[in-house]
C-alpha cells in the first residue's frame, strides 16, 4: 500500500480540532496513524481549494447574472419607453406577416383605419389600402420591400373613415418569418392635405413659370401673327386685282401692260404668302398647345408619355428665352419608347432646366462678350431607363454651391428672376414621383449637363439625387 509522508507543516485546522477532541489537548496521536493523518490533511486541503474555486465561480456567475439582469432591465425599460412612444405618436406603426396580414398596430393605426386592434388582427392589408399612382398591388409592394429591404410610397385608404386618403408609407423588411411572426414593419402618415397643398404649390409654380415666359410667348405669337396679317392684306389686294381683271374679261376690255405686270406679281407671290401664313398659324398653334400643356393641372396617374414630343413642346414654349443668346440642337432617339410618367410634371422639369440653361448662357455672354451659346438636348435608351441630357455652354455651376443646387429656395439669380423652387421641385418630381434619378456634371469646356433617367417600368424604389 502507498505510505503518505507526514505533512511538512502544521495539520489542517479542522483535522487538528478533530484530533484534539479524540486524543486530548496534547494531541498525542499514535505515530502509526501519521500516514493516514497526512492523507486526511491533504484531502481537507484539496477540499478547501475546490471550495474556493466554487465560491469564485459562484461569485463570478453572480456578477454576470447581475450585469445581465441590469441589461435586461435596461432593455425592458427601453421597450416600455418605445411602447409608450408608439402609444402616443401620430404616425401609424403596424407589423405585417409574410402573408400580408396586419399582426399588431398602435392606436394611431387604429384611428387611421377606423378599426380596433381585434378587428385589425390578421386583416389583409390589400383589403385596407391600394397603391397610389401606378398599377402595383400590395403583394408586389411587399415583394419589392423583401428584395430591396424597404419600399417607400403612397397608399390610398379603401375604407372609411378616410376613404381615398393618401398615406405616405415606409415598409421595412425585417427578415424571413412565417406564421404569426412579423416579416415587415410599416410606418404610415396621413398626407392627404399635404399632397393637396403640394399639388397647389406645383400648379402655382407652373403658372408662375408661364407668367415669367408670358412676355416672350406673346412676342413669339405676335411675330407670326404680324406676317400672317401682312400676307392677308397682300392677298386682299391680290383678290381686288383679280376681281378687276375678271371684270375686264367679262366686258371684253383689253388688259393693260400695268395690269398684266400686277397680275404676274400676284401669281408668283400668292402661293408663297399662303404658305407663310399656314406656317405662321402652325407656329402659333404649337405655342398655344405648349402653353395649354404646361397650364393644365394634369392628373396624378401615370400614362405612357412620348418624351421626344414633350421636349419639342418645351423647346417651343421657351423659345423666346434662348433664341437671342443661343441655339438649340436636338438629338432625339427616333426609336425611343414611351415611358410611364405624368406628362405635365415631366414637362415642368424640362422647362426649368432649359430656362436655367438659357439664363446661364446669357450670363456668360454678358460677362465675357462671347458669341451666342448652344443648348443641346438629347434622348437615348438602355436596358432599364430612358435618359435625357440637357447641356449648355453657359457660366456653369461653381463648386462651392454644387451641394445646394437642389435645395428649396436656393438660387443665385437676381431678385425677381428666380425663386429657388424650380430645381427643388424638379428633383422631387423625378425622384419621388417617377422613381428616377437627376444629376448634373460639368460640361466641357464650360457649362453644365443635367442628366435625367426615367425607368422604363414603374419602380417601387425611390430615386436619388447626386452631383457628379
Amino acid at each position: 500500500m502507498t505510505i503518505f509522508p507526514p505533512p511538512p507543516g502544521p495539520l489542517h485546522s479542522l483535522l487538528n480540532r478533530q484530533l484534539r477532541r479524540a486524543f486530548g489537548a496534547n494531541n498525542a496521536a499514535p505515530e502509526t496513524i501519521a500516514p493516514l493523518l497526512a492523507m486526511v490533511d491533504r484531502s481537507y486541503r484539496d477540499a478547501d481549494g475546490q471550495r474556493e474555486l466554487v465560491e469564485h465561480s459562484l461569485a463570478t456567475m453572480s456578477q454576470e447574472l447581475n450585469a445581465r439582469n441590469l441589461e435586461l432591465a435596461t432593455q425592458l425599460e427601453r421597450v416600455r419607453n418605445q411602447a409608450r412612444i408608439l402609444e402616443h405618436i401620430h404616425d401609424a406603426v403596424f407589423a405585417i406577416n409574410s402573408l400580408g396580414q396586419v399582426l399588431s398596430a398602435n392606436p394611431a393605426t387604429e384611428r387611421l383605419f377606423g378599426l380596433e386592434s381585434p378587428e385589425l388582427a390578421h386583416r389583409e392589408l390589400s383589403a385596407l389600402v391600394r397603391v397610389a399612382g401606378d398599377k402595383s398591388t400590395v403583394p408586389s409592394v411587399l415583394e419589392s420591400a423583401r428584395v430591396a429591404g424597404r419600399w417607400v410610397g403612397d397608399l390610398h385608404l379603401l375604407e372609411p373613415p378616410g376613404d381615398g386618403a393618401q398615406i405616405e408609407t415606409t415598409i421595412v423588411h425585417q427578415g424571413g418569418a412565417t406564421g404569426d411572426l412579423a416579416e415587415f414593419v410599416a410606418v404610415g402618415r396621413d398626407v392627404t392635405d399635404r399632397r393637396l397643398m403640394e399639388r397647389q404649390l406645383f400648379q402655382s409654380q407652373k403658372l408662375e413659370a408661364i407668367g415669367q415666359l408670358a412676355a416672350g410667348i406673346a412676342h413669339e405669337i405676335n411675330t407670326p401673327a404680324q406676317y400672317v396679317a401682312d400676307n392677308l392684306r397682300f392677298l386682299q389686294e391680290g383678290f381686288a386685282a383679280l376681281e378687276s381683271a375678271l371684270g375686264r374679261l367679262r366686258s371684253a376690255e383689253p388688259s393693260t401692260p400695268e395690269m398684266d405686270d400686277e397680275l404676274e406679281i400676284f401669281r408668283e407671290e400668292i402661293p408663297s404668302a399662303i404658305r407663310q401664313s399656314l406656317d405662321g398659324m402652325a407656329r402659333v398653334a404649337a405655342i398655344v398647345s405648349g402653353m395649354r400643356t404646361f397650364a393644365h393641372p394634369g392628373g396624378g396617374e401615370k400614362s405612357m408619355v412620348d418624351l421626344n414630343a414633350e421636349l419639342a413642346a418645351t423647346i417651343t414654349v421657351t423659345r423666346n428665352e434662348w433664341k437671342y443668346v443661343s441655339e438649340v440642337v436636338t438629338e432625339f432617339d427616333p426609336d425611343l419608347p414611351p415611358v410611364p410618367a405624368i406628362a405635365g410634371e415631366i414637362n415642368h422639369v424640362f422647362l426649368n432646366i432649359i430656362v436655367n440653361a438659357a439664363h446661364a448662357i446669357e450670363e456668360r455672354v454678358k460677362k465675357q462678350g462671347d458669341s451666342p451659346g448652344q443648348i443641346r438636348v438629347s434622348t437615348s435608351i438602355d436596358a432599364e431607363a430612358v435618359e435625357v441630357r440637357i447641356s449648355d455652354n453657359g457660366s456653369g455651376i461653381p463648386d462651392t454651391i454644387r451641394d445646394r443646387v437642389f435645395d428649396p429656395f436656393f438660387t443665385t439669380k437676381a431678385v425677381g428672376r428666380g425663386t429657388g423652387q424650380g430645381l427643388a421641385i424638379a428633383h422631387r418630381l423625378v425622384t419621388e414621383k417617377h422613381g428616377g434619378t437627376i444629376r448634373f456634371e460639368p460640361a466641357r469646356p464650360h457649362g453644365t449637363t443635367f442628366i435625367i433617367r426615367l425607368p422604363l417600368a414603374v419602380s417601387a424604389s425611390t430615386g436619388i439625387c447626386e452631383a457628379a
